[in-house]
């Protein structure tokens, strides 16, 4: 019996009914990879302790929430987004702080792109890291259901751990792989099942993600409140779905770019990265979706892995510096 919280809230949801964004944004590919600042710009100075841990909540997609300040003023609400280069800001929240215009871009959704207007941030602190001088895109509140989105620029290019047990972030330097080290969680010392990963567009890139015995490139995007697939990849699992109330459904996906796309909702028998975690009984949209355009895997099997998925396990660590993750059950 299919007993898994995610797919009972995705099918209660309309998996996008409650009008949260589905994922956050990418950036262009010629953008610079986690910088908070245009194209040609230098990275920003940024205060960087060895290690930085604070609390987290929940939104109803099971999105994690961090208090950040912005100006020394807050505490605001901004989603942890693995999947977003740069942070982005509530419009209400940059208009209430007074914050300073900066040149307009064009932001890469899920759906779309669009020329949104940005803000000037002198000062940006998340659990101990101050970041000075952020460019941060605009956008309304109703789109990204929070003050706002805590990207890669404002991580200071750590590892981050995200704990969905204990509701907590952590975020600590990397440490440098050797010979024979144990591939243990930093926080926890226990075994995770580890994952080799590349960088795509400053992204962490899943090479070992397998549909049943289909090989599929995943990303961690844990900004997106469900897990999205591509039409090659429905094409490869097609004989492993299982029959379930609502699935063949076709529902909205919204960016938080203006557009607004449409996907077909199955369930995934099963999910594997490394050989080692894995997902059951794994509720997924499956739309040809402008982000796996712009990052050209129109006819690769790939995958969003999004909160729904995510908190399945206890911590998810994805360690820029080692190029792993890893999934703890």
């Amino acid at each position: 019996m299919l007993t898994r919280r995610a797919i009972t809230q995705a099918l209660g949801l309309g998996l996008g009914g409650a009008g949260l964004p589905l994922n956050a944004f990418a950036q262009a590919p010629d953008a610079p990879a986690a910088s908070g600042l245009a194209s040609g710009s230098s990275p920003p100075p940024v205060v960087d302790p060895d290690d930085a841990e604070f609390n987290a909540s929940f939104d109803p997609s099971l999105r994690m929430l961090g208090a950040v300040s912005v100006e020394d003023r807050g505490p605001h609400q901004f989603v942890v987004d693995t999947g977003a280069n740069r942070s982005v800001i509530a419009e209400d929240l940059a208009r209430s702080l007074g914050l300073a215009a900066g040149p307009r871009i064009t932001l890469h959704g899920i759906a779309g792109a669009e020329d949104v207007p940005t803000a000037l941030v002198p000062r940006f602190e998340v659990g101990g890291i101050v970041s000075h001088n952020l460019q941060m895109p605009v956008l309304p509140r109703r789109r990204l259901g929070a003050d706002g989105l805590l990207g890669l620029d404002a991580l200071a290019n750590r590892a981050v751990e995200l704990d969905f047990r204990r509701h907590r972030v952590r975020l600590f330097r990397s440490r440098v792989r050797t010979v024979g080290s144990s591939r243990l969680t930093p926080d926890t010392r226990q075994p995770g099942a580890v994952v080799n990963a590349k960088y795509r567009f400053g992204q962490l890139t899943i090479v070992l993600a397998r549909a049943g015995n289909s090989p599929v490139t995943a990303f961690i995007d844990s900004g997106s409140q469900a897990t999205v697939g591509n039409s090659a990849l429905l094409r490869a699992v097609a004989t492993r779905k299982l029959a379930v109330p609502g699935a063949g459904r076709i529902v909205p996906i919204y960016s938080v770019t203006s557009q607004v796309a449409y996907g077909q909702f199955e369930v995934v028998r099963l999910l594997t990265f490394g050989g080692d975690a894995r997902l059951r009984n794994l509720p997924v949209i499956f739309s040809d979706l402008h982000t796996f355009d712009l990052w050209g895997l129109r006819d690769t099997p790939a995958l969003l892995i999004g909160a729904d998925s995510l908190s399945a396990f206890s911590q998810v660590t994805l360690d820029f510096g080692r190029h792993e993750v890893v999934f703890n059950p």
